[in-house]
């Protein structure tokens, strides 16, 4: 325990009082009932976020005394760890908390080591048993937290943004893209051009761009798929840089003759987050970061109106009217990297759209086809992919704008009884061989990356796991990429055909075949429940930029209401 507790880097927090930016919560959930030998704790916690540091503590004030083994701390994001295996905490597995103890997450944390970033929800989870899980306090730290940032419009004005939090909300918000660098193929989303004497290459969570000290001239990736620039849209990296003097790194957005880009300088003279290109030349936003922890950066575009409305760089945001005049065509390209002299490291991509009305309205639901959907469904931007039973099976890209198949995809697989999205591949499970297999839907790659436990059919994506169900037991299962077990819970008496999966909002939607849809939570609680189909042949589900789609009586893809 002590030689773990060494390794724990400087700057834990102490007392709330003494936080900048500090913001404290109180939560209680009432405990009582059994989970399989032990109640649930009624207990009552406090939340004080830091939001300089990106740091949670959590400290138990009074109630029933949780067994610190039992009590996992989730995020949103994906992460969980058990209390005492934190790096902030100094009690066993089989201890229970007194009046006082606190456990920190957050970036510089043993065995969590990631920014608490402000959307994120954190969760505090008791179970006793690998059965049994009850959630007994939650934290959203988007609605406790309030940061508003005044922008600086030159380099003469470099003031220090104030503490003051305005939350941003992710509702109305159509993830359009997304890649994490988890798997290995990146050169099939990017184009890549690397000089003699640099590195471009995916490490085990993310993309390191190492250059050399010689300014410009370096290297830089592209993103193969163009996206359609109209309406609002929000472009979110999560990066790092190893040094804390730079040349410049960041990203932008490109239609091949114009560049956008947020770029960080910290080297000699040059000291400034700044915009680059466009009408209005360059522009400095803020004063660099000489932080080498992971930063969330991103770019709120207005395509309508040409124009660059906001930056944030974690928590900071800074309001700004930047103009690219009408430059752009009806397209653009994510760039990375460019610049030279640093090493880099590009966690995730994610492109953000607003949600409109007009966007529910562009697709008349169900999507009639002459196909039926009888496996999985799969939304990829402004598509569909879809299994369909036949001899053997394929997947089908649907264009649900036309209500037609303009793809036909051969898979080797041919039960697929599931499919999900990652952001980057396909996952497909395999009802008779319990077989859950990866797909390239660029190249038609397939790989079979581990076998699931019972008769898989439905799988959903999100919290950078694999929620998979099987339909003769009844259970969710949770695992990792790499086909690790994460978690399983049943998910009750009242199905008795699950046979699809999706993730939508944090939530786990379960469709049976006798076309009830029930909502749970990732701790298997139900949270709603209602009768939306009947006559099922199968129960394809997934969540998508309309919202929840999935396969109707009749084979076509209809929209979830609930």
């Amino acid at each position: 325990m002590e030689g773990r507790r060494s390794v724990l880097q400087a700057g834990v927090i102490g007392a709330c009082s003494v936080f900048a930016g500090c913001t404290s919560t109180v939560n209680r959930f009432v405990g009582g009932q059994s989970t399989g030998g032990e109640e649930i704790p009624d207990a009552v916690f406090t939340f004080d976020y830091e939001s300089a540091a990106q740091e949670l503590r959590v400290t138990f004030k009074d109630g029933d005394q949780p067994m610190a083994g039992a009590l996992q701390i989730r995020s949103s994001r994906g992460a969980q760890v058990r209390w005492n295996e934190l790096g902030s905490t100094s009690v066993t597995e089989s201890s229970r908390l007194s009046e006082g103890a606190t456990a920190t997450i957050g970036p510089s944390i043993v065995n969590w080591g990631e920014p608490v970033t402000v959307d994120e929800r954190i969760k505090l989870v008791y179970r006793p048993n690998s059965n049994s899980p009850a959630t007994i306090a939650e934290f959203d730290v988007e609605t406790a937290v309030t940061v508003t940032a005044e922008p600086t419009s030159d380099s003469a004005d470099r003031s220090t943004p104030s503490e003051t939090r305005t939350s941003t909300s992710s509702g109305g918000k159509l993830t359009v893209f997304e890649d994490t660098f988890a798997n290995s193929n990146y050169e099939n989303a990017w184009t890549v051009s690397a000089t003699d004497d640099e590195q471009i290459r995916e490490e085990d969570t993310y993309l390191l761009h190492s250059s050399p000290k010689e300014y410009n001239e370096g290297g830089d990736m592209r993103s193969i798929e163009s996206f359609t620039a109209d309406g609002v849209q929000r472009i979110v990296v999560e990066q790092r840089t190893r040094t804390p003097d730079y040349w410049g790194y960041g990203f932008g957005v490109t239609d091949g003759d114009v560049e956008i880009d947020l770029r960080e300088h910290r080297w000699q003279a040059n000291d400034s987050l700044k915009l680059e290109g466009g009408t209005d030349g360059n522009r400095t936003i803020e004063t660099a970061t000489t932080s080498t922890e992971i930063l969330r950066y991103s770019l709120t575009v207005d395509f309508d109106s040409n124009t660059i409305t906001q930056v944030t760089r974690n928590g900071e945001t800074y309001e700004t009217d930047y103009d690219f005049s009408d430059e752009f065509d009806n397209s653009y390209d994510i760039h990375l990297g460019e610049g030279r002299g640093h090493e880099v490291e590009y966690h995730s991509v994610r492109i953000e759209k607003a949600e409109t009305d007009d966007t529910e309205q562009q697709v008349t639901f169900p999507v009639e086809l002459e196909e039926n959907v009888r496996g999985g469904l799969a939304a990829i931007e402004d598509r569909i992919y879809a299994i369909i039973d036949g001899d053997p099976n394929y997947i089908a890209r649907i264009d649900p704008y036309a209500e037609e198949v303009d793809k036909k995809i051969d898979i080797s697989h041919d039960v697929g009884s599931g499919m999900t999205y990652d952001g980057s591949d396909l996952w497909i499970v395999d009802f008779n061989s319990d077989d859950v297999v990866r797909f390239d839907p660029t190249t038609g790659a397939e790989s079979v990356e581990f076998q699931s436990s019972g008769d898989p059919a439905g799988v959903g994506f999100g919290g950078r796991s694999l929620w998979i169900g099987d339909i003769f037991s009844n259970r969710i299962y949770e695992y990792g990429r790499d086909g690790n077990e994460k978690s399983q819970f049943p998910i009750g008496s009242e199905t008795t055909n699950a046979a699809g999966v999706a993730y939508h909002e944090d939530e786990l939607w379960v469709m049976d075949k006798d076309g009830t849809v029930y909502v749970y939570t990732t701790d298997g609680n139900v949270a709603d429940q209602r009768s939306v189909f009947s006559g099922l042949s199968g129960a394809a589900i997934d969540s998508s930029q309309w919202g929840v789609i999935a396969q109707d009586a009749d084979g076509n893809i209809d929209r979830v209401q609930m």
